[in-house]
């Protein structure tokens, strides 16, 4: 099997077709898992900056180190009760730091998933990527991310995805 590390910039019907994509593969997942035994208890969402990690659900991410990878997600930043789907970025600052991400599954970042560099993007009037995969954490996954920065200082590259949980574990019933 091929693996694809890339990504492309997409129509707005395109990114609707992306997220229906998610959201099926997101039910699947978890009827397979016994997570929900019928759609109807489940919640789909966007991915907040606090699933991953951060303070606060703004994507702001302080950069302390350029030419470098710099962790965004928490440290040892566990996903329980839910499954995320990874599948783009954004960036909603006036001069971008990012350059690049990369992905980590596992304690202690074991397993890279995907390294994808996206500078050509700032080329283009709005700074949206869909990457040519979708990046699952699920079952107590470790989901690390990482931003390669070209700079120091603060950044609001945004982590496009999907979750599902259960109507109880969800703020949102």
């Amino acid at each position: 099997m091929v693996i694809k590390l890339g990504w492309f910039k997409p129509t707005l019907e395109e990114l609707r077709e992306r997220i229906r994509q998610v959201d099926g593969l997101l039910i699947s997942r978890a009827l397979e898992k016994n997570m929900i035994t019928s759609e109807e208890e489940a919640v789909i969402r966007d991915l907040k900056p606090t699933d991953i990690g951060l303070e606060n659900n703004v994507w702001v991410e302080t950069i302390s180190t350029a030419n470098n990878w710099n962790r965004i997600s928490g440290t040892e930043q566990q996903v329980t009760d839910k499954i995320i789907v990874i599948y783009g970025i954004a960036n909603l600052a006036a001069n971008p730091l990012a350059t690049g991400i990369k992905l980590t599954k596992g304690a202690n970042d074991k397993t890279v998933l995907a390294e994808i560099f996206f500078e050509p993007l700032y080329l283009m009037e709005e700074p949206i990527a869909l990457f040519e995969e979708n990046y699952i954490y699920e079952d107590e996954d470790y989901i690390g991310i990482f931003e390669y920065a070209k700079g120091t200082g603060t950044d609001n590259l945004v982590i496009l995805g999907r979750v599902i949980e259960t109507r109880e574990k969800s703020p949102v019933s």
